[in-house]
């Protein structure tokens, strides 16, 4: 980035030098670069070439002088381009025609020696905000040689002078913040070219020129960084076998590998993502592109459970319950069984949403009728999705141990298992099980006696029903796929 000389307002140069108070009641915008200061005087010629840009002060020996001719001056001197009329503290406000900027002075010395005392006081700003224009402009060079962030850029900056800096993006949910909480009304504020607003607060006001010029140089900055970035983007099956390494958490990527893989791929600390992981892929394609209704949608390629996909939410982000209704009544998933992550805030947390979804699937194997499971959503699965969360834990391992007994070993062929399924499912209506079953009453009975016999539990009691109910559940949980 090059390196240029940012401009003084007459209200930057108020902020810095004390000797200078705005008339807010009657002081038009400005935004013309402040370019020096002059005295007019009682006699001829009272001022000047004018330039532009000029303060021009104002004696009380002066407005006696020029009286009527006030506000021709001021026409003149509007049509001139000066940044701002000096008028001396204390004395009473002339009537101007123009709307031109005007400042209070204070100062015990002469009009000229103050016109001289706040020109080197110019200076010296000016001075000072082309060092920090410097020093900005180096650090976003330093920055850009490397694997950039709009975050590292913001922290470095604010903390070399001091500002409170907020980034947020194009819905106004923040993005980055350094600092203390920012007042967007009163801060700088600076668009980004992906919709961003970079929001800069000062703390202290004599720097206000420094913070206009930075809040403009760092906006620019990220945008150069995003425009890298997506030149950069890897694409299509290369994008997708980035993507699926951070899913799977790859140890041969370091921690600043994985970085700047996320970087590259254009992955938001701020953003909001799902994973998706679709098993039974006739109807994956479909469901894919009608994720794209809830976020923009990411083939990820394959995991072991099945294909992946990441999606980052859109705003306003639907609950989790609200996407279960959505994905539940896609007709692409009724080829399919779909698993989804809760939320997760930036992508350093993908493996773990990707294993979320990787649950979420197996609970929907497990559901009867199920096709779609939504990870953070407790009442879809009910009891299914609690002990699937229980899986590894050793005291559900006791639990089914010990209230399974003898039936896993001694049920080889599964039968007295389905018999009690279909059993627990009809409520204990032992007419209804055999009908279910296809078989007799009386071979119902066996059965039920034999499963108390094998486990110590009555299947014909509520209380024993629920954990052998409980228990079947968990046994299957550990060893699906």
């Amino acid at each position: 980035m090059s390196q240029q000389v940012a401009d003084i307002t007459i209200q930057d140069f108020a902020a810095w030098d004390a000797r200078l108070t705005l008339i807010d009641s009657v002081t038009a915008p400005s935004a013309a670069d402040v370019s020096w200061v002059v005295a007019a005087r009682s006699s001829p010629p009272m001022l000047p070439v004018m330039r532009g840009g000029e303060i021009v002060l104002v004696s009380p020996a002066v407005i006696e002088v020029v009286a009527d001719e006030l506000p021709r001056m001021s026409d003149e001197l509007v049509r001139a381009g000066v940044a701002a009329i000096g008028l001396p503290a204390g004395g009473a406000l002339p009537e101007f025609s123009a709307a031109v900027p005007l400042v209070m002075f204070t100062s015990d010395a002469t009009v000229e020696s103050t016109a001289d005392e706040l020109n080197r006081s110019l200076a010296d700003l000016r001075s000072l905000l082309y060092r920090a224009g410097g020093e900005i402009t180096d650090i976003i060079t330093e920055q850009l040689r490397g694997t950039p962030t709009p975050a590292r850029l913001l922290d470095l900056v604010a903390q070399r002078f001091g500002f409170d800096v907020l980034l947020v993006d194009r819905s106004g949910q923040q993005r980055h913040q350094v600092g203390v909480a920012v007042d967007t009304q009163a801060a700088f504020s600076h668009d980004v070219v992906d919709g961003s607003v970079l929001y800069l607060q000062l703390r202290d006001r004599r720097h206000r020129a420094i913070a206009r010029m930075a809040v403009e140089r760092l906006a620019t900055g990220i945008n150069v960084m995003l425009d890298r970035a997506e030149a950069d983007r890897p694409r299509g099956s290369a994008r997708m076998a980035l993507l699926n390494r951070l899913l799977r958490d790859d140890r041969s990527l370091s921690a600043d590998d994985r970085r700047a893989a996320q970087a590259r791929l254009g992955l938001m600390p701020e953003a909001r993502y799902r994973v998706a992981v679709v098993a039974g892929a006739r109807g994956a394609g479909d469901f894919a592109r009608n994720l794209s209704r809830i976020g923009v949608t990411t083939h990820a390629g394959e995991v072991q459970a099945g294909q992946a996909y990441l999606v980052e939410m859109a705003e306003p982000r639907p609950s989790s319950s609200a996407v279960l209704k959505l994905l539940a009544g896609d007709n692409a998933v009724r080829s399919s069984v779909v698993g989804l992550s809760g939320e997760i805030t930036g992508p350093s947390d993908l493996p773990a949403a990707a294993q979320q979804a990787s649950d979420a699937l197996e609970r929907a194997k497990v559901a009867r009728g199920t096709q779609v499971a939504v990870y953070d959503d407790p009442l879809a699965l009910g009891v299914r999705g609690l002990l699937l969360r229980l899986r590894d834990d050793p005291a559900l391992q006791e639990f089914v141990t010990a209230v399974l007994g003898d039936l896993p070993g001694e049920d080889r062929r599964g039968v007295l298992a389905a018999t009690l399924e279909v059993y627990v499912e009809c409520g204990g209506a032992q007419s209804e099980t055999a009908e279910r079953l296809g078989i007799h009453r009386n071979t119902l009975s066996y059965r039920l006696r034999k499963i108390a016999d094998l486990t110590g539990s009555d299947p014909g009691s509520p209380e024993g029903r629920l954990a052998l109910h409980l228990a079947l559940i968990a046994r299957r949980l550990r060893t699906t796929d």
